[in-house]
């Protein structure tokens, strides 16, 4: 009990419990409301400040204009080989099984912009010659 607690108010003890009218007309969060957000579907300024450092052949304008949250993960894994080789891979392979995969301009950008980086990123290069040597 604090010594400046006044006597005349109750409960006189420091715990006490009040019945709370709870409406259950709220709706119960379900898992699926908890989950993150949903990445930007269209480009983050960024995204766009980044495609314009690059040569106009490589510049992906349709991937830009049809798929902005790939061109934002391509985007911010750029600087890293270790994020962007992986990210970049996994846009050409299915793992899932049920991708309708990109049209074929989109596919063209992604293929440029890839052979565009190993040129960029020497070292990056022989990532695949280590992981082939490995095997």
């Amino acid at each position: 009990m604090s010594i400046y607690r006044k006597f005349d108010r109750a409960p006189s003890n420091d715990v006490h419990a009040q019945r709370v009218k709870v409406d259950r007309a709220e709706p119960v969060a379900t898992p699926a409301a908890q989950r993150r957000g949903n990445p930007a579907d269209e480009p983050l300024p960024m995204t766009v400040t980044w495609a314009a450092k690059l040569p106009r052949d490589v510049r992906p304008t349709v991937l830009l204009r049809s798929f902005g949250r790939i061109a934002n993960g391509l985007a911010a894994s750029w600087t890293d080989p270790e994020a962007f080789l992986p990210f970049i891979d996994d846009l050409f392979v299915d793992r899932r099984g049920n991708r309708k995969g990109f049209p074929p301009e989109v596919m063209a950008e992604l293929f440029a912009l890839r052979a565009y980086y190993e040129e960029a990123h020497p070292t990056s290069r022989k990532r695949w010659e280590v992981d082939n040597k490995r095997d």
